[in-house]
């Protein structure tokens, strides 16, 4: 029942079987295996919605490990807690977290990159005389430069801790939020910086 095959239709020959309901009994005799370790290629490509919901249901609450190979981002995101990114060359980066977790963590590298590629003249521009800053702005502005490039730095320690392959599942969490809170103040200060910007250019 819980795979879809009421009592009626449990004493079936599998040749009268429909495709769905194939892909479902194959489901259900994995379950029966007792595995503690199930490798997936692709397991959304071919089944309908109702075996899709199946197999979610299942693999939520299989107690093994799970290695996953899919395009699906919906189905990574509730299934999986770790990725292998392969960046090509032969470079994997073991990355903690889901698929969103990571798109949105690359997304917020590459913002962070294109702001250092600002020329240091280009920030440093001379202010003008209409949009001038109070004291303490003034200050804070100053400052902004050398915070966010300290972080930068310490984010860059992190993300090499966590790609160095530690085992350590506590260590690992730690790292992960501390790059998590370090990441928002860049994005906090930046912000501060590029409003102060504004102000400055007119």
């Amino acid at each position: 029942g819980r795979f879809m095959f009421p009592f009626e239709s449990q004493f079936k020959t599998i040749k009268n079987l429909s495709g769905g309901e194939r892909a479902r009994l194959a489901l259900l005799k994995l379950t029966l295996g007792e595995y503690n370790f199930l490798i997936l290629d692709e397991p959304t490509n071919d089944f309908d919605i109702d075996t899709l919901n199946v197999l979610e249901a299942y693999l939520e609450a299989y107690d093994g490990g799970l290695l996953i190979v899919s395009h699906d981002r919906y189905f990574l995101d509730k299934l999986c807690d770790k990725l292998f990114v392969f960046n090509g060359n032969g470079n994997v980066v073991d990355f903690p977290g889901n698929y969103t977790d990571y798109r949105d963590q690359k997304k917020e590298a590459e913002l962070n990159k294109e702001w250092q590629a600002t020329s240091k003249t280009e920030r440093q521009k001379p202010k003008r005389a209409g949009n001038k800053l109070s004291y303490n702005e003034q200050r804070e502005y100053d400052g902004l430069e050398g915070e966010i490039e300290a972080l930068e730095n310490k984010k860059q320690e992190l993300t090499l801790l966590l790609e160095s392959g530690e085992s350590d599942h506590e260590k690992l969490m730690q790292w992960g939020q501390e790059l998590t809170a370090i990441s928002y103040e860049i994005d906090t200060k930046t912000e501060r910086w590029m409003e102060f910007e504004e102000r400055l250019e007119g």
